[in-house]
């Protein structure tokens, strides 16, 4: 019997044995079938991951339903009238300081003088202080462009009117601190004319597709404004 035992503990991966005492006294070997522990695998529902948005700077500012959840301010649908008019005030800022570029223009043809008449009431509060150009500066990108609690497009429309802005202030030092060779001669009207008419293009470019809804995309600036006010959301 102490042989079969072993035999029988050598098929163990079939059946299981166990030694139990007869009614005779004798030792006899009960066999049971082995029954094989179930694996119970618990199944993991992976859902299918969205597609991969295009995080590109031109989709992105095209449309505006590219601006996903991270977003916690992108604009569903297109911007109320308020919130475009109010976007679209943003770029009296650089068409501000963009009229000095204008005087030949102005001083030539004076059907012009319109583009220099319109902003002149905002122009007066603008000018009326050497710090006020600084003040307003500060108070749109703290305020406004790092404001998460605004919309996206009013947000956006400010930094890049601040950016229209530098490009005005940077074409105006150099008209003040041209030599004086390059201040007489007639390349001083030609860069002035060209730069006003321009700048002020862009401005009205702007404004136009602001007032529609739409975002702006200028090349290398716009580039420049997203990344700004969607650094902003984590700063």
């Amino acid at each position: 019997s102490h042989t079969m035992a072993m035999a029988m503990a050598k098929t163990a991966t079939a059946r299981t044995s166990a030694v139990v005492r007869g009614s005779d006294g004798h030792r006899k070997m009960a066999v049971r079938p082995h029954t094989k522990a179930r694996r119970t695998w618990t199944s993991v529902h992976v859902p299918k991951s969205a597609s991969k948005r295009d995080t590109s700077t031109r989709a992105r500012i095209n449309d505006p339903d590219m601006l996903g959840e991270e977003d916690a301010d992108a604009v569903k649908g297109s911007p109320s009238a308020l919130w475009r008019a109010a976007a679209a005030a943003m770029y009296l800022i650089p068409w501000m300081d963009c009229l000095m570029l204008g005087r030949f223009i102005f001083q030539e043809w004076t059907s012009f003088q319109i583009f220099h008449d319109l902003p002149m009431p905002l122009l007066m509060i603008y000018g009326c202080n050497a710090f006020m150009p600084l003040i307003i500066f500060f108070v749109l990108f703290l305020c406004v462009v790092r404001n998460t609690k605004l919309p996206h497009f009013l947000r956006f429309s400010a930094m890049q009117s601040i950016m229209l802005d530098i490009v005005v202030m940077l074409a105006n030092i150099l008209v003040m601190y041209a030599p004086s060779e390059v201040t007489h001669s007639i390349l001083m009207p030609i860069f002035m004319n060209a730069s006003f008419v321009s700048i002020l293009a862009t401005i009205f470019y702007c404004m136009i597709h602001t007032l529609a809804g739409r975002y702006c995309d200028l090349p290398w600036i716009s580039e420049a404004v997203y990344i700004q006010v969607t650094a902003s959301e984590f700063g």
